[in-house]
């Protein structure tokens, strides 16, 4: 691997107790300063040149070079023109392999799907894009999207962490986050089934939000499994998620508007002091958390604390529901053309696939018992655990739920599967559909970035993200503290 990555300081500049500004403001001030777009963009395109690909941290798979420029060009027209500035104008982005952004191959990752051309843009790529987004880069995944431990794929190899290139970026969506941490692109879309947009969030020092199921479309995303999949940003700057899912919803002013104006006092936090997934949290982490929970304290929250025995209580009648197989077909049929009859099947029987993944490729092939699972607006079982968790929340007067996004500190690449501990992503947001953010808590010793996860009630996103916003704002420019176990 190139000297190139052997630390931050040659990647990216980024150091622990350094969180970086709105990228989206940045641009918008370039811009009315007399910077070109294309000028912009070609920065952008420079630096995924320079760090991007394989002999840096392998967060891009394609870089659609041409089309980003005539975009750009085109905006430097309309602005030119006296055209108002749209709310993402010339704001760079980086697209998950597994999203549909029309005349390129969506590939999740897979050698297989190379020539699986979108014929239209995902509804979220359209969006972003209309509000004056450029797709400067696709960004490498987890094969299929199933692992949230790391993120290999047969299209483009190994994804590395821009904080320390020996770490995991975890998975599915490390490209998204390695790109954005490293500062290849300004914004950036990830999915998430059960970890993908929080984890490799924080893993890689970024805000991420899961909204609540159902609020953002995912037509034209190729699925893990439909029934849980959500997409959304994965940014710098919970003002930059407030922004982005402002136009994920077709809803202008909705999160952004007052975002900062709210503070914590009087807000009560329900904080689970053990690990969700069971393993023991680990002493650098507890002790991020334990910080942050006297910052929400010194800013007027409340703190109650929320038994992890009675989370688990909500979800133990909760059966997983596996419809990989029949919800990626559905996706291709809807396509038509030359993969309309595709089946995931297909990639496993012709070896077209990570070996890494054999695992849980088979797994996912051999867990279809279910043709197809029920919607979550039909799903009475999810909504009553959704209802439990809400009613928990309101007995201990709780507006929120925290805890660290993971318990544990990111792997080491050489021991991504033997060392996964601490996902508690998995747990409890998912199978409830409640939405969840999580932002950067700190730093370890070793430099590597923890989060802490917030959780709101359903379709409560505005709150959330103002909670989240006032958070982040205690830990802006404070020095990391030197951890030990």
């Amino acid at each position: 691997m190139s000297s190139m990555i052997l630390s931050m300081a040659a990647l990216a500049g980024l150091s622990a107790g350094e969180l970086p500004p709105s990228q989206i403001f940045e641009t918008r001030e370039a811009l009315e300063k007399g910077e070109t777009c294309v000028a912009i963009v070609e920065q952008s395109l420079a630096r995924i040149a320079e760090q991007g690909g394989s002999d840096g941290i392998n967060a891009v798979t394609l870089v659609p070079r041409e089309q980003a420029l005539a975009e750009a060009a085109a905006i430097d027209q309309r602005l030119g023109d006296g055209e108002e500035m749209r709310p993402l104008e010339c704001v760079t982005l980086g697209v998950k392999d597994n999203i549909d952004v029309a005349g390129q191959p969506t590939t999740a990752g897979s050698i297989a799907l190379a020539g699986n051309i979108a014929p239209a843009d995902a509804p979220v790529v359209a969006r972003l894009r209309s509000d004056g987004a450029i797709v400067v880069a696709r960004t490498n995944m987890a094969e299929w999207a199933f692992s949230p431990r790391h993120t290999i794929s047969s299209i483009a190899g190994e994804t590395v962490n821009p904080y320390d290139p020996a770490l995991v970026p975890a998975g599915s969506s490390g490209g998204s986050a390695a790109g954005e941490a490293a500062g290849l692109f300004a914004i950036s879309l990830g999915t998430d089934t059960g970890n993908s947009i929080r984890g490799p969030s924080a893993h890689n020092a970024l805000v991420g939000l899961r909204s609540s199921i159902g609020l953002v479309p995912i037509d034209g995303i190729v699925p893990l499994l439909a029934q849980v999949d959500v997409v959304g940003p994965m940014v710098t700057s919970v003002r930059d998620a407030a922004i982005m899912l402002d136009t994920l919803t077709a809803s202008p002013g909705t999160y952004t508007d007052d975002l900062g104006s709210s503070d914590l006092a009087g807000i009560t936090v329900a904080v689970v002091p053990s690990s969700l997934t069971g393993t023991p949290t680990h002493p650098e982490i507890a002790k991020l958390f334990e910080r942050a929970q006297q910052d929400l304290k010194s800013a007027g929250a409340n703190i109650v604390e929320l038994d992890v025995a009675a989370i688990r209580s909500v979800l133990e009648d909760l059966s997983p529901c596996f419809s990989f197989r029949a919800d990626v077909r559905k996706y291709f049929q809807s396509r038509g053309g030359i993969f309309a009859n595709y089946d995931p099947l297909f990639a496993y029987q012709s070896g077209l696939y990570s070996k890494e993944f054999e695992a849980p490729f088979k797994f996912f092939l051999d867990s279809e018992s279910i043709a197809e699972c029920p919607a979550y607006q039909q799903d009475k079982a999810r909504q009553t655990a959704r209802s439990a968790i809400e009613a928990m929340m309101t007995r201990l007067g709780a507006d929120f739920i925290a805890y660290p996004t993971w318990s544990s500190p990111p792997a080491s690449r050489k021991r991504w599967n033997e060392d996964y501990a601490g996902d508690n992503s998995q747990v409890l947001v998912p199978p409830t559909g409640l939405p969840a953010i999580t932002v950067p808590m700190g730093f370890l010793g070793s430099g590597a970035p923890g989060g802490i996860q917030f959780v709101g009630r359903f379709e409560q996103e505005k709150a959330l993200l103002d909670v989240a916003f006032a958070y982040e704002q205690l830990t802006l420019h404070r020095e990391s503290p030197e951890l030990t176990p």
